[in-house]
């Protein structure tokens, strides 16, 4: 709540709201006698409805709102003098109390903004632009990768998928969340003076690498392994990461985590920010093992503290049709997680395993690979099961697959 009393200059209110889910309410309380005022929001909310309210005391000079910033969810609006009023004639009191609501919707249909304003003997009368649907874009839909095997493919199919949306016209960020550093390295980035690890360290905001046109990468280090242990006493800790991204997810359609493989704290940080789990399971008897500790895991971060968290698929590496062995732990995948088996098989490919040596990802290595093909039908699927989400079957026990 702002309560503005400027006895003879005019004055400025900004605000930048980034809000992830929830609504909020901004109050103010101006009152100027006798010089103008600007208020500029800049509001982004994917999903919830959010309240601005003015209380607006003016004697004589027109409140003007200039046009929202390109980026901007909030409608144009401007202050035009009353038809009636000569420019400087005060409107009537029904006039100057008038509330005005503005409603606009987004592209899914979620009511996005309302602004009510009151005037109080504000010289002007207020008109509205109508709503322009361009200026509200969807904030990044976060997916982690997520197994705690190593050896599946993650940091393959997390390189993939984020290229493959690229080739599918989407913003995309990748952020190596491993100490490893496999996905930097795949990728041929170089040491950058600012990693994942400076960031969560608050030394830096996130400073994504431009990897190629559409797709920026957020790199880590060595460094990042001492993360757990310096952040222990860390309040907040498990949403470090959730806090980096309010900052850049405007920018991007998708934000993919390439997990380490483990269960601790960067892994928590990485699902606390998700809203969505893709496991990458490669088709062999020992990858079962353990799949009921990443679900137990997940439900209760969706339980605790991030309801917006489930998984949305899961994916089969290293398939060969051919391979008795494959062919029985895809049909225990498919009893045991029904529909959120991704339907494209990422098929065993020796291209695959080469791209990294050449620092590069499927699509400009060997665009007409198996692997390629693979990879980009994979990403179609995805995409459809973020706007549709399919509704898993629990079918989870205790006990872990090993039919």
């Amino acid at each position: 709540m702002h309560r503005i009393r400027n006895p003879g200059y005019s004055h400025t209110i900004m605000h930048r709201i980034r809000n992830p889910g929830y609504p909020h309410t901004t109050t103010h309380r101006i009152r100027n006698p006798g010089y103008s005022h600007t208020i500029t929001h800049h509001i982004r909310n994917p999903g919830y409805s959010h309240t601005i309210t003015h209380h607006i005391r003016n004697p004589g000079v027109l409140a003007h709102h200039p046009a929202p910033h390109p980026e901007s969810g909030v409608p144009t609006h401007h202050h035009a003098p009353h038809p009636e009023s000569g420019g400087n004639h005060q409107p009537s009191r029904a006039a100057s109390l008038q509330r005005l609501r503005v409603e606009n919707t987004t592209e899914n249909g979620l009511k996005a903004a309302e602004l009510c304003i009151s005037y109080r003997n504000a010289g002007a009368f207020p008109t509205f632009a109508p709503p322009n649907k361009a200026h509200y874009s969807r904030m990044a839909t976060v997916i982690s990768l997520l197994n705690h095997k190593g050896g599946v493919g993650k940091t393959t199919s997390a390189i993939n998928i984020g290229a493959g949306f690229v080739e599918l016209g989407k913003r995309v960020l990748l952020v190596d969340l491993d100490p490893q550093a496999n996905l930097s390295l795949s990728l041929g980035i170089p040491r950058q003076p600012v990693t994942i690890y400076e960031s969560m360290m608050g030394e830096s905001d996130l400073t994504p690498f431009e990897a190629k046109p559409g797709l920026h990468v957020i790199t880590s280090s060595l460094d990042l392994s001492s993360a757990e242990m310096e952040l222990v006493n860390e309040a907040g800790r498990e949403f470090i990461l959730r806090e980096l991204f309010a900052g850049v997810k405007d920018d991007y359609d998708f934000i993919i985590i390439d997990c380490p493989p483990s269960l601790g704290l960067l892994t928590l940080n990485a699902l606390t920010s998700s809203q969505q789990v893709i496991i990458p399971l490669q088709t062999q008897f020992l990858a079962l093992q353990g799949l009921a500790k990443i679900k137990q895991v997940i439900q209760k971060v969706k339980l605790r503290l991030n309801k917006e968290l489930h998984i949305s698929g899961v994916l089969a590496t290293m398939y060969d049709h051919r391979k008795v062995l494959n062919r029985d732990v895809v049909e225990t995948i498919q009893k045991y997680f029904g529909p959120l088996l991704i339907s494209t098989y990422i098929r065993d490919n020796v291209a695959l395993a080469e791209a990294p040596a050449s620092r590069q990802d499927i699509f400009d290595y060997a665009p007409n690979s198996n692997g390629a093909q693979d990879y980009l039908e994979a990403c179609k699927e995805i995409i459809e099961r973020t706007a549709h989400p399919i509704q898993s079957r629990e079918r989870f026990t205790e006990e872990t697959p090993t039919e």
